[in-house]
């Protein structure tokens, strides 16, 4: 059920506006399908909140073969990580690969980011509440 739950946030939030960039001569929402497309180049401008969606969807398959600890670990460094979104308050973006045009500004994030990181928030608190279920069985009244 964790994991079911889970998993319906992470796709509300790739179809919901995540982050908002000032380009120049506006205002521009990235959705969250976008975010998650192009975190791959993320990395180039040093930025590493996309490796929680690794380490989130590794967690899910250790909660579903039953590794409930290590699972737990994994998504609270997943949680721990998605928090270098916010230094994109620091960083400018290139537009293009050529760097023609004004750098993206990122402004605040939206809706799409909060789903997106209660999606792994939900793995870690229902992971912890198992494992904390599991110990109260074990211990003899």
């Amino acid at each position: 059920m964790v994991a079911g739950i889970s998993l319906a946030l992470y796709v509300l939030s790739c179809f919901l506006p995540a982050l908002t960039f000032n380009d120049g001569n506006g205002l521009v929402d990235w959705p969250g399908y976008q975010c998650l497309m192009m975190g791959i180049l993320a990395p180039l401008v040093f930025q590493f909140a996309e490796f929680s969606n690794y380490l989130y969807f590794i967690s899910l398959i250790l909660l579903m073969i039953n590794k409930r600890r290590l699972a737990f670990w994994l998504s609270v460094v997943a949680l721990v990580n998605s928090f270098n979104t916010f230094l994109l308050y620091f960083q400018n973006l290139p537009q293009n690969e050529g760097g023609v045009g004004a750098p993206l500004k990122f402004l605040y994030p939206q809706i799409g980011f909060y789903v997106w990181f209660a999606s792994m928030a939900v793995v870690t608190t229902g992971v912890a509440l198992m494992i904390r279920r599991d110990a109260e069985k074990s211990v003899p009244k």
